[in-house]
């Protein structure tokens, strides 16, 4: 569930497990710019179990924008 003040939401299910995973971001690009930092990150192996997740997008109003990972 995404935080009341955010106007977007993202929810998905990710499965973290193996060797050599390393991480999964979730960016997004607004106005064309890519912040340096991700919204969202995770590093860490889950074991054998689906997860699922919401990211919050704080920006309002009809404006474009895209999710990268």
């Amino acid at each position: 569930m995404c935080i009341r003040d955010r106007s977007h939401c993202l929810t998905f299910y990710f499965y973290l497990y193996g060797d050599n995973i390393g991480s999964l971001n979730i960016y997004y690009l607004f106005n064309g710019i890519l912040p340096s930092q991700p919204s969202w990150k995770i590093s860490d192996v889950n074991g054998r179990n689906w997860r699922s997740t919401s990211v919050g997008f704080g920006f309002g109003g009809a404006q474009k924008f895209q999710v990268i990972n």
